[in-house]
């Protein structure tokens, strides 16, 4: 067990200026790539706010943050991915994955954990983390050598490597925006799971390669001045906010009345 919520059930939220999906979360166990997403129709809405925002950028960089640590982005960000992959690859909603031959499709999609400080996606689909981005930044590996590629559903994966500090530098380099437009050549999706923005400057940094964030709020957890300080750094980053999820919602009323509202 990772400790990292799962999400279990997602409902759209209008309450907000922003695209809002709220999730209601409980323990979680390592991904398996060949299982229905638990959560489809939910990340779909998710999704379309992307592409609606999105729909002249042919190669998209897309990041997953929060205000601070232990919000659940991991989790967002892998299952963001596998849907995304999904969508383009002849996949329904009602399959049984397990028993499906590998399709070829037309989405390439790679999910990065660029979560140097606490890295998680290697723990989530259970693959190495002896190198990965932070060595790519340095030059100390080739890309190709930090890449796993998951053969169920060929969803391309580089872990966030051994480096914590040493990396931070190349943030603020050429380094940077010169591996993402190598990697935009061949994928058409480009997700980041990213340290969270009030104790750290990694995805302020981050964001001048990718075309939005997604913004990730524990419910009940994150107060909401510290969500406010997050969004105006982001702001003052000039790095945009496609949507934003509200993680482990609690339902104080039945259900069934929030689907009303």
């Amino acid at each position: 067990m990772t400790g990292i919520p799962e999400l279990r059930s997602l409902k759209k939220w209008r309450g907000s200026k922003w695209q809002v999906v709220s999730i209601e979360s409980g323990a979680l166990a390592p991904i398996d790539v060949q299982a229905p997403i638990p959560f489809h129709d939910e990340l779909q809405r998710l999704y379309d706010a992307i592409e609606l925002r999105l729909e002249r950028v042919p190669q998209k960089v897309i990041a997953v943050t929060s205000a601070t640590h232990g919000e659940g982005n991991s989790t967002i960000a892998a299952y963001l991915a596998l849907l995304l992959y999904r969508k383009g690859n002849g996949f329904s909603t009602d399959q049984d994955y397990s028993r499906l031959p590998v399709p070829v499709g037309n989405n390439r999609v790679l999910l990065i954990d660029a979560n140097f400080r606490r890295p998680a996606i290697h723990k989530l689909f259970n693959i190495q983390n002896d190198v990965g981005f932070s060595e790519i930044l340095q030059h100390k590996v080739d890309m190709e050598k930090s890449m796993d590629t998951r053969h169920a559903t060929k969803l391309t994966i580089v872990t966030a490597g051994q480096a914590i500090h040493s990396v931070q530098p190349f943030l603020k380099t050429g380094s940077l925006t010169r591996y993402i437009h190598a990697f935009k050549q061949y994928y058409n999706y480009i997700v980041l799971d990213t340290a969270p923005v009030i104790p750290y400057g990694d995805t302020l940094a981050m964001g001048r390669v990718c075309d939005g964030v997604i913004f990730n709020i524990l419910a009940e957890h994150t107060r909401r001045e510290v969500v406010q300080r997050a969004k105006e750094r982001l702001d003052e980053a000039r790095v945009p906010v496609l949507g934003a999820v509200l993680n482990q919602r609690r339902y104080h009323i039945p259900q069934f009345i929030y689907e009303l509202i």
